[in-house]
C-alpha cells in the first residue's frame, strides 16, 4: 500500500507483529512510526509491504517493510526501493515474526520478482549480526539474488578502569599536559575536588 492512512486497518496486527519480531525496532513501531510518517514523509514515495500468512485458519501478520522509491543511489541515477529512514530514525531493521523469517522473506523476494518493483533495494542501517539478517541471507541462498553487504561501526563508549586510562588512550601526552595546565589554573580560583555521581544521585 502507498497511503500511510490505509495501515490505520492494520494496526492490532502491527502491534501484535512488533511485540513478536525475531528483531525489535521501535522505529517502526506503530507508536514511534505513525508520527514520523506525519512529520517527515510527505515528500517521499513511500511503499508499505504487508506480508500475511494463514495460521491456524486466520491471517497473520509475519511482515513489515516500510519502503521509499528512490531515483537516485549515492548520485548515480539508479531507481530503487530502500527502507525508508527519516532524520530521526537509526535503525532500519523490518519487523519479522519469529518463526516466520525464512518463509516471510521468501514471499517479500518473490513480491520483488513479480511485481516490478526494480531489481536494487537498499538495505539501510540494517543490524549486522542480528536474527534478521541471518534470516535474510538464508532466504537469499534459494535466489539469484546477490547482497553486497557495506558495513560501518556505530561509536561506542567502553569504560576503562578509570578517568587517567580513558584520557591515556584518548588523549596525546601533550593533549594530558595542557588539560593539567588547566586543572592548575583552576584550582587558583579556589578549592577544586572530583566527585563522582552515584545512581541517583543529584547533579544540581
Amino acid at each position: 500500500m502507498r497511503d500511510p492512512a490505509e495501515l490505520q486497518v492494520h494496526l492490532p496486527a502491527w502491534e501484535d507483529l512488533s511485540a513478536h519480531a525475531i528483531e525489535a525496532n521501535p522505529f517502526y513501531e506503530p507508536f514511534m512510526l505513525l508520527p514520523a510518517l506525519d512529520a517527515f514523509g510527505k515528500n517521499s514515495v513511500l511503499q508499505f509491504v504487508l506480508i500475511y500468512a494463514v495460521r491456524g485458519g486466520r491471517a497473520v501478520l509475519v511482515g513489515f517493510l516500510p519502503m521509499e522509491r528512490a531515483s537516485q543511489y549515492k548520485g548515480l541515477p539508479l531507481a530503487h526501493l530502500r527502507l525508508w529512514m527519516h532524520r530521526h530514525c537509526y535503525l532500519c531493521t523490518p519487523l519479522i515474526r519469529r518463526g516466520q523469517a525464512r518463509r516471510c522473506l521468501s514471499g517479500y523476494l518473490d513480491w520483488l520478482a513479480t511485481d516490478g518493483a526494480g531489481v536494487v533495494v537498499e538495505w539501510r542501517n540494517v543490524n549486522a549480526d542480528g536474527a534478521f539478517l541471518t534470516a535474510f541471507t538464508e532466504a537469499l541462498a534459494d535466489t539469484r539474488c546477490e547482497y553486497v553487504p557495506y558495513d560501518f561501526e556505530r561509536a561506542l563508549l567502553r569504560p576503562r578502569r578509570d578517568s587517567d586510562s580513558l584520557l591515556k588512550e584518548t588523549h596525546s601526552r601533550k593533549a594530558r599536559h595542557e588539560l593539567r595546565r588547566l586543572e592548575r589554573r583552576l584550582a587558583e580560583r579556589g578549592a577544586l575536588e572530583y566527585r563522582e555521581l552515584q545512581d541517583r544521585g543529584d547533579a544540581a
